[in-house]
């Protein structure tokens, strides 16, 4: 059965929406041991490109670290992934195409997995990219302390160098997401030769498109093209500025300024940015936004406590007021193009502040004090802190609102604990892959690692499973768990305006990802 399907989809689909059917294709595939060769990444001989001139984007968070086994969240991987190649790509239409692997194959039981690496690539540092290479970074990302990778990686038991371009993932169990795992920061290649070096978290060496030549923390990373690229026919641009403006306003003023060519800008903005003539994408995202919980701390370690907040969230009042009026509230962290997404659920925590009221008398707590951390000087960020705090503070909570710095929020939360919330948004990965990340009880993202009812049970079997179908029925009763028990607590999707000035030719992959893949300024 093939891995890949690149058939025609519905086209009152959103392309970006559609990465889930990658997935989908994938997981059908899984018990085939014949290898699949993607399709390559193909050029448009239409457009010329002025390979002198280098692209200049606006970015609202800087990395928390350069290191992909320790960087915090999908919001890096634009930076990221100028430095570092993964060993699979995922593209806007959903399917796969290569990256450092040309291809790969399942066994018949589908607990091992075969990858055949690309010829001839080398890192950044000179160092030979090869099979060793992919096994150093696999164990030392699911081994390092404080990886964000390792959950990623939980069903990889060993890997095995087969020959110098091909290397063979063991599994503990059948994992058909492991392709789509290894688009990811998990299968972000570095340096063996850097894994030592202390300031790997600000310098980078990567087997990428581009060579970071420069970097202030919040300010800019300037990368170059870099010549030994595998694909250097796929490089169409002399380097990239990443500019980092945590400042929606200074975003918007640096496009119609000319400052920069493209960046992600806020709902109130559109209007005005498309006026002056730059090219605007409102389509639906693959975007959350949730509100990351601390179950394991007083008060949110009362289930009725988590339950009246969620009932008390008027998420559409959020969504007027902190995304002026783009986007549609939710009760589940799955998004409603995922096949694990359910319907009928999806309006369990439609506002009701009397229910919300009788749930915080029944559950016996009287200490409603709780700690909601926001991105120090991002505005975004802000507005949903102070509207969550007032509306939680209208059920007799008193919210605490703390301001730190995104590189230090991963820390406060997930390994400190003793925050109470945080707002986050989602992008990748999706379905469930994401309820391993934010529901299984080993994962980071579930704070305290508790189990969400039966949510282990069902994603153990759903991982298991030796269809598409049994694998999503699995994932919907993990994702219905999820709901029941509010390891953490969505509150909306949303739609992520990304602005492209005229003449220039960039993609967004994904709502937290921009694809520099035949990316640059058109040719006059």
């Amino acid at each position: 059965m093939r891995l890949f399907d690149n058939t025609r989809r519905d086209a009152h689909r959103s392309a970006l929406a559609l990465v889930v059917s990658g997935v989908i294709a994938l997981a059908a595939g899984a018990a085939s041991a014949a290898p699949i060769s993607p399709p390559s990444l193909k050029t448009d001989s239409s457009t010329v490109f002025d390979t002198n001139a280098s692209l200049r984007y606006g970015v609202g968070n800087d990395v928390v670290s350069w290191d992909p086994h320790k960087a915090g969240s999908s919001r890096d991987n634009e930076l990221l992934f100028l430095v570092y190649d993964r060993l699979v790509h995922v593209l806007r239409d959903g399917s796969y195409r290569p990256g450092l692997a040309k291809s790969w194959d399942f066994s018949d039981d589908g607990l091992s997995v075969t990858f055949h690496l690309q010829p001839g690539v080398k890192f950044q540092d000179g160092t030979d990219f090869d099979a060793a290479a992919v096994k150093a970074n696999i164990e030392r990302a699911k081994t390092l302390e404080g990886s964000t990778a390792a959950a990623s990686l939980s069903t990889v038991k060993s890997v095995e160098i087969v020959d110098p371009l091909t290397v063979r993932f063991q599994l503990t169990q059948p994992n058909s997401l492991l392709p789509n795992i290894l688009a990811d920061r998990a299968g972000a290649m570095i340096s063996p030769a850097a894994f030592g070096n202390p300031e790997l978290g600000t310098r980078p060496v990567g087997a990428g498109m581009f060579k970071l030549e420069s970097y202030v923390r919040n300010s800019k990373a300037v990368a170059k093209r870099w010549d030994g690229y595998w694909a250097p026919e796929l490089v169409k641009a002399a380097g990239v500025e990443m500019f980092i403006m945590q400042d929606e306003s200074a975003r918007v003023n640096a496009l119609l300024s000319g400052q920069i060519d493209a960046a992600f800008i806020p709902t109130a903005e559109v209007d005005r940015v498309k006026a002056a003539g730059i090219n605007v994408d409102t389509n639906p995202t693959l975007e959350q936004v949730w509100m990351n919980v601390d179950w394991g701390a007083a008060p949110l370690n009362n289930l009725k406590i988590r339950q009246a907040i969620a009932y008390g969230i008027d998420r559409q009042g959020l969504i007027d007021l902190v995304e002026f009026g783009y986007g549609t509230p939710t009760s589940q962290l799955i998004h409603p193009y995922a096949p694990e997404f359910i319907a009928e659920i999806d309006h369990t925590y439609d506002y009701n502040p009397e229910k919300a009221l009788k749930l915080i008398k029944e559950s016996g707590v009287k200490d409603l004090n709780v700690t909601f951390l926001y991105f120090q000087g991002n505005d975004w960020s802000l507005r949903l802190a102070q509207a969550v705090q007032a509306q939680l503070g209208a059920l007799g909570f008193k919210v605490t609102l703390r301001a730190i710095d995104r590189a230090a929020a991963v820390e406060a939360l997930y390994v400190k604990k003793g925050v109470n919330m945080a707002s986050t948004k989602i992008g990748f990965p999706l379905g469930i892959e994401l309820l391993l990340n934010a529901v299984y009880s080993k994962a980071r993202q579930n704070i305290r690692n508790h189990p969400a009812g039966e949510a282990d049970s069902y994603l153990e079997k759903a991982m298991s499973a030796k269809s598409v179908e049994e694998r999503n029925e699995w994932a919907r009763k993990a994702n219905q768990e999820a709901v029941t028990y509010l390891p953490n607590i969505a509150l909306y999707n949303t739609v992520g305006p990304f602005a492209v000035a005229k003449g220039v030719q960039l993609e967004k992959v994904a709502p937290a990802r921009t694809e520099f893949y035949n990316a640059g300024h058109i040719k006059k």
